[in-house]
């Protein structure tokens, strides 16, 4: 795996937070009904290092096409390099994140992972759900980051919390 410095990593998530040009268009909806949006940064992200940890954080302006997944969005990375075999390596990603915005909160954590190939741009796939707080309390919003570390698209989806299932047991062996 081809060593990838802690700049290298920070200008990669820079550039997946900015994500793809995806249209941002007003909804007058009930401030508790299930939609689907897609997301894009406004600006680019600050980005910084946490002294005590050295996580990656950045901080910036989302726009969506649910008003309610818009706002400020703040993610805490952790980050382990991996190996793969069908490239020249990767990065294991959890990420903290908070969305705020006037209406209320989404606190909660997304996961997944970046591939560097040795003949193209990076892949990025992650997905996270996060818990509303005030406004959207009594409500989860998903989300997905996918495609390539050059149009990365993100799409979600804001359903009641009573809607979401519980994880199944598995069978016994």
């Amino acid at each position: 795996m081809r060593a990838i410095r802690t700049p290298t990593l920070s200008i990669l998530v820079l550039g997946l937070l900015a994500g793809s040009a995806v249209g941002v268009a007003a909804q007058d909806a009930d401030a508790t009904a299930p939609s689907t949006f897609t997301m894009q940064n406004a600006s680019e992200p600050e980005v910084t290092n946490d002294p005590g940890t050295g996580a990656l954080i950045a901080v910036g302006p989302v726009e969506s096409t649910d008003p309610r997944a818009s706002g400020t969005l703040t993610q805490v990375t952790g980050s382990a390099p991996v190996e793969v075999a069908d490239g020249d390596g990767g990065f294991i990603n959890t990420d903290a994140v908070r969305l705020v915005n006037d209406g209320g909160s989404w606190v909660g954590s997304n996961r997944g992972f970046l591939t560097f190939a040795s003949d193209g741009p990076p892949t990025v796939q992650f997905l996270g759900q996060l818990v509303g707080e005030g406004g959207y309390d009594g409500l989860t919003l998903f989300f997905a980051q996918t495609g390539d570390a050059e149009d990365v698209r993100w799409l979600g989806v804001i359903v009641p919390t009573d809607d979401v299932p519980t994880v199944p047991e598995l069978p016994a062996e």
